[in-house]
């Protein structure tokens, strides 16, 4: 029961990716190309969804939605600014403490433009894959990509939304 239960979740949030880019894509205009001059802004997470669900908030029910289940809150609640050098968290989310200080990485966006390359003093600290750059049915603009989680063991995938 549990492998069906499993099956289901990851087709369903596979699924919802699929449908969410497909219907944005109907608009005619289609993806945008992933270079600096297209990414730079403000963005504010609207959703961070992992194929096998969890169970972070101690409810005892696992959620595929990382948002609901407040896993890695004070990341998630933060904005992400990327100028021409810079990849920043804006530690200001109000699931942080007040202790927090942002974080200004550098990146670098592969030759393919599908992936972005985060580091810190020369050390790479993440890797963005499968990114995409659309606007949703609203017409905001928005930025798509997963990355690994280590603590997680699987992969996030991200919906930012530019402010």
């Amino acid at each position: 029961m549990k492998k069906i239960v499993r099956t289901l979740a990851v087709v369903l949030v596979l699924g919802v990716v699929f449908v969410s880019c497909s219907k944005d894509d109907e608009d005619g205009n289609g993806p945008v190309v992933v270079e600096k001059s297209n990414l730079l802004g403000k963005y504010k997470v609207t959703e961070a969804v992992v194929a096998t669900a969890i169970d972070s908030n101690g409810d005892g029910v696992s959620s595929n939605d990382l948002l609901k289940e407040g896993y890695n809150a004070c990341t998630y609640d933060n904005l992400v600014e990327i100028t021409e050098i810079n990849f920043i968290y804006r530690m200001q989310g109000k699931a942080c403490d007040a202790t927090e200080t942002d974080q200004i990485n550098t990146y670098v966006i592969s030759e393919d433009k599908k992936t972005i390359t985060v580091s810190k003093d020369g050390k790479v600290i993440e890797t963005l894959k499968s990114v995409e750059l659309d606007k949703n049915s609203k017409g905001q603009s928005e930025m798509y990509f997963s990355k690994y989680d280590t603590t997680l063991k699987q992969d996030v995938f991200f919906t930012l939304q530019k402010i």
